[in-house]
């Protein structure tokens, strides 16, 4: 027994009947949609050091900026030859640009790194409730695949063993910038709704857009997989199925069935979800760097540049790394406790001599 909160089911409480589908590919938010609340507010726009253009691709003018970011899953980050060199759960300033391709600055712990991020690395997440592939409703929580296109993003709901579609679809569409951002608001925000039924599982469960359409996806549902039941018509039945957890979660399933398929169900209460942050901790006696210097990473494959540590950062050193420094990252003054930075098992983080003397090393 369930009740569920969540910003995007504003549109089912909201329509008792039928209403239109979106054809296949159709991204465009849905209109009964409630405006959802965009994330926070982001100042200006610091410069990206943009890579090389991507061969065979049109430049796009795509800018996504947010101020204090941050992540329930770790995200990684990567040297300029593609290897993961550190992840981060949390960042001061987090810019991806795409006007010559996809690059991200991140600020964080006292340093301005850069990377280009591979397809499914970082998140965006829509700002209203987004309609894919006939019967698939993405949340504001729900993580979306990316890639630069036209004007925007290609946006891709990732795949998800619960739900398959079928045959040539796909839930992708390119989407403007402006309707995206980089945090998804929290899964279960204003909108109580009652799940009044369940699918007997588990079980594979053909799902059309239509009453008397054909099969666009097939869901793989568990035992006992509670729904919420819009309308029927003859042995068809209209569900809701809210997705919690994995790939697709705070996705909505919204499609009909065989109504022989349900039972009775009553309702519950599911409490919203968020994850904790850190505290933050501090220094008055600190000895940080007194210029900005080049910092580096090793991932294996030598040193190479991913970035700049700031005025006022503190390094500790481990030992020599060749003719360089290998160091930890003490961070700032002031900093979150722990680290929304963490390097990848056995990358190592390496300065000049003289910039590990500058910045509080020995």
């Amino acid at each position: 027994m369930i009740h569920r909160l969540l910003p995007c089911i504003a549109l089912f409480c909201a329509c008792g009947g039928a209403r239109a589908v979106a054809p296949a590919g159709d991204a465009n938010p849905v209109a009964s949609v409630a405006a959802v609340p965009a994330p926070l507010a982001s100042s200006a726009v610091v410069a990206v050091i943009a890579p090389p253009a991507a061969t065979g691709a049109p430049a796009t003018e795509c800018t996504l900026t947010q101020d204090g970011w941050a992540s329930p899953t770790p995200r990684a980050l990567r040297t300029p030859s593609g290897a993961v060199f550190a992840e981060i759960s949390g960042a001061d300033r987090l810019v991806v640009s795409t006007r010559t391709g996809p690059a991200l600055q991140v600020r964080v712990h006292g340093t301005v790194l850069e990377t280009v991020p591979h397809e499914g690395d970082l998140p965006v997440y829509s700002r209203a409730p987004r309609l894919f592939a006939e019967v698939l409703l993405a949340g504001p929580g729900t993580a979306l695949q990316w890639r630069p296109e036209g004007e925007g993003l290609r946006v891709t709901l990732p795949t998800d063993r619960r739900v398959r579609l079928e045959g040539a679809r796909v839930a992708s569409a390119v989407v403007a910038c402006s309707a995206l951002g980089l945090v998804g608001l929290p899964p279960f925000e204003s909108t109580r709704v009652i799940v009044d039924h369940a699918i007997a599982g588990p079980r594979e469960v053909p799902l059309s857009a239509s009453p008397d359409g054909p099969t666009v996806a097939r869901l793989a549902v568990p035992a006992r997989t509670l729904v919420q039941v819009q309308e029927t018509k003859g042995n068809r039945a209209k569900i809701v199925w809210y997705i919690d957890g994995g790939a697709l979660d705070d996705a909505s399933v919204v499609g009909w069935i065989d109504a022989s398929l349900l039972r009775d169900g009553a309702a519950g209460n599911l409490d919203g979800r968020g994850w904790a942050l850190g505290g933050m901790s501090g220094t008055s006696d600190w000895v940080g760097c007194r210029s900005a210097h080049p910092l580096f990473a090793d991932a294996g494959k030598g040193p190479e540049q991913v970035g700049t540590l700031e005025v006022g950062t503190q390094v500790r050193t481990l030992g020599k790394s060749g003719a360089m420094k290998a160091v930890e990252i003490v961070g700032p003054a002031v900093r979150p406790s722990p680290s929304p930075l963490r390097l990848r098992g056995g990358a190592r983080f390496v300065v000049a001599d003289d910039v590990a003397k500058d910045c509080g090393g020995t």
